[in-house]
């Protein structure tokens, strides 16, 4: 099984996730390299997707709340389309989490998925190429920086 690398401390806080039982998919920069699409050593943060149910944002907020001393979004915000949460406090962890963009269902990401060891040990699911691929067309289309660094990732996720 494909091992992935973060920080430390978002490790600790993906086996937290994982203990209360949230549910989330690996996408982003680190699901780029879980297709050995970007060098691991240019990936500065761990992005997460929600499933966005109203139960599992109770957990994630759950969660939340243990490990950061920020204001907290409620229950409906989390378990709303299209949420984002920067938790970027170092150097604790550096992670985005966010939700799913209307009409995509998060269940069938996940069934889509793909299984990898983050730092070895701990079990996470990585969204798949073809839903990555998808992804990355949505933020090439909204984002004018970094804009670049996507259309790169695409290119080599095998899209002309």
């Amino acid at each position: 099984m494909t091992s992935l690398t973060t920080f430390v401390g978002n490790a600790d806080f993906v086996g937290s996730l994982i203990h209360a039982h949230v549910e989330f998919l690996v996408v982003g920069g680190l699901a780029v390299v879980f297709y050995k699409c970007r060098n691991p050593q240019n990936v500065d943060d761990l992005d997460l997707l929600l499933n966005p149910t109203a139960k599992n944002a109770e957990r994630f907020i759950s969660v939340l709340s243990q490990n950061v001393l920020c204001p907290l979004p409620s229950v409906a915000q989390v378990a709303t389309p299209n949420f984002q949460i920067p938790l970027k406090i170092l150097p604790l962890f550096y992670i985005d989490v966010l939700t799913p963009v209307e009409d995509v269902n998060f269940d069938e990401l996940f069934i889509r998925s793909e299984g990898a060891l983050l730092q070895g040990i701990i079990p996470v699911r990585v969204v798949s190429r073809r839903d990555l691929i998808e992804m990355k067309r949505i933020v090439v289309r909204k984002l004018s920086k970094e804009k670049q660094k996507h259309e790169n990732d695409l290119r080599c996720l095998g899209v002309v």
